[in-house]
């Protein structure tokens, strides 16, 4: 008795094109806060990177890193307040 084959994934997302990766589908509100949302992650990543840095060129390079994704995030939280 042969056994059934199992079932192709690729089939999953033939079927569902709206599901693939990177194909989600968001307001322009909803994408513009989640961007505010990683820029300041980010941004508190490399602070934390830059408390931990032993160097004075280290820590500057860390923390202007951290300041301008601060800034991107400011500025794309003031997009989506439009």
């Amino acid at each position: 008795m042969p056994s059934q084959a199992p079932p192709d994934f690729r089939s999953y997302f033939r079927l569902k094109p709206d599901l693939r990766m990177g194909e989600f589908i968001m307001t322009k509100k909803a994408k513009a806060n989640h961007i505010v949302a990683v820029k300041t992650a980010l941004a508190d990543k490399y602070e934390r990177l830059a408390r931990t840095r032993r160097s004075k060129p280290g820590k500057a390079t860390l923390l202007h890193h951290a300041e301008r994704f601060r800034s991107q995030a400011a500025n794309a939280a003031k997009g989506a307040a439009k």
